[in-house]
């Protein structure tokens, strides 16, 4: 894991507008409030904060050697995600809502700051469930699940369940070793063989009165 030292060097850089390795953009990205990247900045430290950015093979080596590797890989990859990942999606948002809006100031204004507020919430909210530990998932997913929802938003709800499921899945898969990542895809190919013959099964059985009766008949 990366130090807590080392998370709040490379915030206090981004929110004072410092940077080492990739420029700082001459302008402002979009009219949007600040609160996305805020944000966004948030859920790209946590996420680093629960990684290594040095190998565990390499820790053998002098802890001053492994802090100012932790130093400078959380400050390049904080300044590629930041400036260049969510001030590029900010720009195509732009130019997205320009399109939608026709000119009109409040509408950019409104759909740009629900866009990018709604894009910085789903980031920090896949990276604290992969973070968090599984007793505060269990609790709020119970909060989510008993949330009111309209009875017009359920296909909706449900499809932004299943992707979350999804997303969720492959970015556990995606952490996964090599071996493992074989043996899981074995063992989904055996659930799909067992459930293809458990089908051919209940078929077979669900065939088997009516051949009779024609037999007795």
């Amino acid at each position: 894991m990366v130090s807590l030292n080392t998370i709040a060097v490379a915030a206090v850089l981004q929110l004072l507008g410092i940077s080492f390795f990739v420029p700082q953009p001459k302008d402002q990205c979009s009219p949007a409030p600040a609160v996305g990247s805020y944000l966004f900045l948030v859920a790209t430290l946590v996420l680093f904060w629960d990684s290594d950015m040095i190998p565990k093979k390499l820790h053998i080596y002098s802890p001053w050697i492994l802090a100012g590797g932790d130093l400078f890989f959380t400050i390049l990859f904080t300044e590629l995600f930041v400036l260049l990942g969510w001030c590029g999606f900010e720009r195509i948002t732009y130019v997205t809502v320009q399109i939608v809006c026709k000119g009109n100031m409040w509408c950019e204004y409104g759909l740009m700051t629900f866009c990018t507020i709604l894009g910085a919430f789903a980031s920090l909210t896949l990276v604290v469930g992969m973070v968090c530990q599984s007793q505060m998932k269990d609790s709020v997913a119970e909060i989510i699940a008993g949330l009111p929802v309209p009875k017009g938003c359920g296909p909706v709800y449900d499809f932004f369940l299943d992707m979350h499921t999804y997303v969720i899945g492959c970015l556990y898969f995606c952490q996964l070793s090599r071996k493992d990542r074989l043996l899981s895809i074995r063992a989904f190919e055996m659930q799909v063989l067992r459930s293809k013959v458990q089908q051919r099964q209940q078929r077979k059985q669900a065939g088997e009165p009516a051949g009779q009766e024609d037999s007795e008949k």
